[in-house]
């Protein structure tokens, strides 16, 4: 179960390992309309951290829905994964514990390559194995950029935080099997997802009218003709419209946010 920002999605995975020489097969288990068995609660589960008892008849309705796809004999031995994102990072640090972006970044680099068959290596050297690819990952409250490094190189930089110059993982079975090891750059930024950004977007015009009289604000980057109602943390309420303004006066707009 994915626990983001907005929602909490659940998804069922079959495996089976044939050779302690390749990857454990993952595939999406199937419903009865052989499509991938996702399901999404709202909202996300953040919002449960001044009732957190809550929280567990909210993720009932997705362990329900999975059961019914798993063999009865198999659900004792089914293991389930709950993963927070960037949403509960926005929230107080007090019992809880949350994936590190830098993880939310990795997990997100195997699944793309995975998902490519880019770890598929045959009898394949790791002089010969496939090139992977880079990933940006931007979810609802953050961030992430994940790519494999050469094991030669470095990365460091005083204008980027919590930059990984050296992190090694090893997705295969054995030690002393280098053809699955990686070296990876992996980075995280809080505050710069898609939803987050927006809020933020949202409070910047809002705090326009605070030297006016108006009770709207012209939106350089809404679609056109499109009105939308914003409720402030203080109660208020203001009305966004789309101004006719072209593209790069949004890209200004967006580049002076202090995200």
């Amino acid at each position: 179960m994915d626990a983001g920002s907005t929602g909490t999605r659940l998804f069922l995975y079959t495996w089976t390992s044939n050779s302690d020489k390749e990857l454990i097969n993952i595939a999406p288990a199937l419903d009865h309309l052989n499509s991938p068995v996702v399901k999404k609660v709202n909202p996300g589960l953040s919002s449960f951290q001044d009732h957190p008892y809550d929280a567990a008849e909210y993720v009932k309705p997705l362990l329900d829905y999975a059961s019914q796809f798993i063999p009865h004999d198999k659900l004792p031995y089914t293991p389930v994964f709950l993963l927070a994102t960037a949403g509960m990072r926005l929230i107080m640090k007090e019992h809880i514990r949350v994936i590190e972006g830098k993880w939310e970044g990795i997990y997100s680099w195997v699944a793309v390559n995975y998902i490519l068959e880019k770890f598929k290596m045959g009898n394949s050297s790791i002089i010969s194995r496939p090139e992977t690819v880079g990933m940006i990952d931007m979810g609802g409250a953050s961030m992430q950029i994940a790519f494999e490094m050469d094991q030669k190189d470095e990365f460091r930089s005083e204008n980027v935080e919590n930059v990984l110059t050296s992190l090694q993982i090893n997705l295969g079975c054995r030690d002393d099997d280098d053809r699955y090891k990686y070296k990876l750059f992996v980075t995280t930024f809080l505050g710069y997802g898609v939803n987050e950004g927006l809020r933020k977007y949202e409070q910047e015009l809002s705090d326009r009218l605070l030297h006016t009289k108006e009770s709207y604000v012209r939106d350089e980057c809404m679609p056109l003709n499109l009105q939308k109602v914003i409720n402030r943390s203080d109660g208020s309420m203001f009305l966004l419209f789309h101004n006719y303004k072209a593209f790069e006066a949004n890209v200004e707009v967006c580049s002076m946010l202090k995200l």
